[in-house]
């Protein structure tokens, strides 16, 4: 029987909260002033970018990988990113999972996808789903971190004002072990490592800079890592912290992407060499800013639900605290991570979730019409790059308000 894996019916143009009054953002990223893609070659428009990768918008505004076309227009029904055609609808119908040629009851389901490149490939709830998550885990664990990667959303949103077209993608492995192989790169997770930086060694999460789809080795899916090991009391208590660290990190890859970068490897006749320092040249948003939004929705968010709201923020403040002085905000900004360098490496992590704290909820009136530039940029209404050198200014000339809103206990 024909089944296709695709994302059409997530890929509906995202009505964006209220709160932030956001339009559609599709086309309005300015990349020309990005890495130059050449004159020949012209600039790159945000719509551009998503059919490069394989994708054609229908008219009723869903976006639908091009082999997967025919399966939409007949209006096959969707399992999970998985088209299913009208006889398999009766084996879905049944509570029975694809599985490969197979279909499985759940328990069995769960076997069969909790290794690496047998994944579920579930898409977050909501109406127009915000994650897709590539996942090892047990069902049950997958739709608690979807779970927990919405609550991400509403910080990263908050920064950046806007939402990405295509749901952010999240590879949300079942162990440490698991995470450990596929970071490496093993025999089971493929031939070329996920990464460039390393950094799966210093944290839970990581964006796999260099991970492309398993069934189409021009298409690059923009995912970041992590993994949730519900068979402890510790990884179950942290996988959250990870769930909303990646979700974050995936979900500024998808507003901030690097079209040009990829364009030119998908040209290139050698494929043994990514070009990672041009794909991290192209980028608008500065790392720091990049993983302080992820430090932010991991660990300084507000929860309204909890007792304490701010309970996990005053506990990873006080962490921070205890590490000894802070880096000066100048030393933040190179953000100079190094996998050899773990302790000084995490603190930085941690430090960037706290400024971004500080930057959304410190009280500081030019910091926040700092955002309120960003968020027009970040819609097309000016630079990025100059929209957050003027918050880095505005950072570095309200050193004395952070101190004091460090000093809070």
């Amino acid at each position: 029987m024909e089944r296709r894996s695709d994302i059409s019916w997530i890929l509906l143009v995202i009505p964006l909260w209220t709160a932030c009054q956001v339009a559609d953002p599709r086309g309005e990223f300015d990349t020309t002033e990005r890495l130059s893609p050449g004159a020949e070659e012209g600039p790159i428009s945000s719509e551009d970018a998503i059919t490069e990768r394989g994708y054609t918008l229908e008219r009723r505004g869903r976006w639908v990988r091009n082999e997967n076309l025919r399966a939409s227009r007949q209006g096959w029904s969707l399992l999970d990113l998985d088209y299913l055609s009208p006889a398999e609808d009766e084996l879905a119908a049944q509570g029975l999972f694809p599985c490969g040629p197979d279909w499985m009851p759940l328990e069995d389901a769960d076997d069969y996808h909790s290794r690496l490149l047998r994944w579920w490939k579930t898409p977050s709830l909501e109406e127009a789903p915000l994650f897709a998550a590539y996942s090892t885990c047990s069902r049950e664990t997958t739709l608690r971190a979807l779970s927990a990667m919405g609550g991400a959303a509403l910080g990263v949103e908050r920064l950046f004002g806007v939402r990405p077209e295509l749901p952010a993608a999240v590879i949300l492995l079942r162990s440490n072990v698991q995470y450990n192989a596929f970071a490496a790169s093993s025999a089971e997770a493929g031939s070329v490592p996920p990464e460039s930086s390393g950094l799966s060694a210093i944290h839970y999460s990581f964006l796999c800079d260099t991970w492309f789809d398993e069934a189409d080795q021009d298409r690059f899916v923009g995912a970041a890592c992590c993994y949730w090991d519900d068979s402890t009391s510790g990884g179950e208590a942290w996988g959250p912290f990870a769930a909303r660290h990646a979700a974050a990190l995936a979900w500024v890859e998808a507003l901030d992407p690097s079209p040009a970068a990829l364009r030119r490897w998908r040209a290139s006749s050698d494929r043994t060499d990514f070009p990672s320092q041009e794909f991290w040249a192209e980028k608008r948003i500065p790392s720091w800013l990049r993983y302080g939004a992820a430090g932010y929705c991991e660990r300084f968010f507000v929860d309204p639900s909890a007792e304490d709201p701010l309970g996990v923020r005053r506990w990873s403040l006080d962490e921070l605290r205890s590490s000894g002085a802070l880096f000066p905000l100048e030393t933040l900004f190179q953000f100079d991570v190094n996998p050899r360098e773990v302790g000084h490496s995490r603190k930085l992590l941690l430090q960037a979730g706290a400024v971004v704290a500080f930057l959304l909820d410190g009280g500081d009136d030019k910091l926040t019409a700092s955002i309120e530039s960003l968020h027009l940029a970040m819609k097309g209404e000016g630079s990025v790059e100059e929209a957050i050198q003027r918050l880095e200014s505005q950072l570095l000339e309200s050193t004395l308000i952070w101190t004091e809103f460090m000093a809070v206990p």
